[in-house]
């Protein structure tokens, strides 16, 4: 990350929790149907510059997705950092935050598997063990994410670790913690439940610190 991605880092943070919009702007806003497992599947593609899944939509999607994640102007195919295409070294990483226990996705088996064949190598194989009994599948995308994450080369895969954040305020739901915490675990991150805006800063921190710790000893 570069002082350049750090400013815009800073001013999402900044905006998210400015008072009367932020939270509240419906460009930061998912449907209350959302899943997670599509944009996990999003993200996986992000990070090898494949086809998206789900082109950029909403009120404004030209300021919701920046151009420089893509390819061309129409945002329909990722740019992952071409500098580290090539590397084995180091980790990848995603900070999930979840405010509402996800609807049901019944495609998603279908999905990783159509995302697992992106690779074109036979020795990749989607592991859909169940791991909690939520009936939601985000860890099943955050563990096939951590084992085949990043394609260096052929049978070379870089890890991708997921950090979730809980923000549940007086409303924690139990089987939404169940499934965050999952998703951390599978993936080798580490899971914050967050009811105040200070304890979603304080995850943040921490999470950034130990990613930065991580990342320099390589």
């Amino acid at each position: 990350m570069d002082d350049t991605n750090r400013l815009d880092l800073q001013k999402v943070v900044k905006d998210l929790s400015s008072v009367g919009q932020g939270v509240n702007d419906p460009l930061n806003k998912a449907d209350s149907n959302s899943n997670y497992e599509n944009p996990l599947n999003d993200a996986f593609r992000y990070f090898n510059s494949f086809a998206t899944y789900n082109s950029p939509s909403g009120p404004n999607p030209a300021t919701q997705a920046d151009v420089r994640g893509y390819t061309n102007a129409s945002k329909n195919v990722f740019s992952f950092l071409a500098s580290t295409k090539d590397s084995t070294c180091g980790y990848d990483y995603i900070v999930f935050l979840g405010n509402k226990f996800p609807n049901t996705n019944t495609t998603y088996s279908t999905e990783i598997d159509a995302a697992a064949a992106l690779f074109n190598d036979p020795a990749v194989v989607v592991d859909k063990t169940v791991n909690q009994t939520t009936g939601r599948s985000g860890d099943i995308w955050t563990k096939f994410m951590f084992q085949y994450g990043v394609k260096v080369k052929d049978s070379a895969y870089r890890h991708i670790t997921t950090y979730t954040i809980d923000i549940c305020n007086a409303h924690c739901d139990t089987s939404q913690a169940a499934l965050l915490s999952k998703m951390a675990d599978v993936s080798q991150g580490t899971y914050y439940q967050a009811k105040t805006l200070a304890s979603i800063e304080t995850a943040l921190t921490e999470i950034f610190q130990e990613v930065q710790a991580v990342n320099s000893v390589f």
